[in-house]
């Protein structure tokens, strides 16, 4: 849920609902906002603050492994729509090169790039399998600092390090 009560589906629903209508320029448009998101997670998965516990790094994780799954079909799919433009004899390259041999090319590269998704998909398995069972332990006392400095804007003093506190170990075999 977001700030102003929305989940990822009514977000999502924004931009392309589920249901259609499938207009051209809304799936560019939401392909364009998957780039967008994966940036803006780039910027805030390198803040120490955006994943302050193990089980929002491990939520974080099985999301992004449900995105690689579903790229999948979204190439293969893709893949497909360009052996029907293949066959239509209307189509053309600008560069006048022959654009049957590029529809012809161009799904091979995707349906390779769906067999690359698979081995990420395979070593995202592997890693939820680890950061699932990944938490604190909070049956002792609490750790003599915080994991991570509390959110908001800090001051950085002349010789003072910016580097993150380091959470504590937790404990083997400790869930959520």
């Amino acid at each position: 849920m977001t700030g102003d009560g929305l989940d990822a589906g009514a977000l999502a629903d924004q931009v392309l609902p589920l249901d259609g209508p499938y207009l051209p320029e809304k799936v560019v448009e939401a392909a364009r906002t998957v780039g967008e998101l994966v940036r803006r997670l780039n910027h805030a998965t390198w803040n120490a603050s955006a994943l302050r516990y193990p089980p929002q790094l491990d939520s974080t994780v099985g999301a992004l492994r449900a995105a690689v799954y579903g790229l999948d079909q979204t190439f293969t799919q893709i893949a497909t729509r360009l052996d029907v433009f293949g066959a239509d004899p209307r189509i053309e390259h600008d560069d006048r090169s022959d654009p049957w041999v590029g529809c012809a090319e161009a799904p091979q590269h995707l349906r390779h790039a769906v067999g690359e998704l698979r081995a990420v998909t395979e070593v995202l398995d592997r890693v939820t399998a680890i950061t699932y069972h990944l938490g604190y332990d909070t049956s002792t006392a609490p750790p003599r600092r915080q994991p991570f400095p509390p959110p908001g804007p800090a001051t950085v003093h002349e010789g003072q390090s910016t580097a993150p506190a380091v959470p504590p170990v937790p404990r083997a075999g400790r869930k959520r």
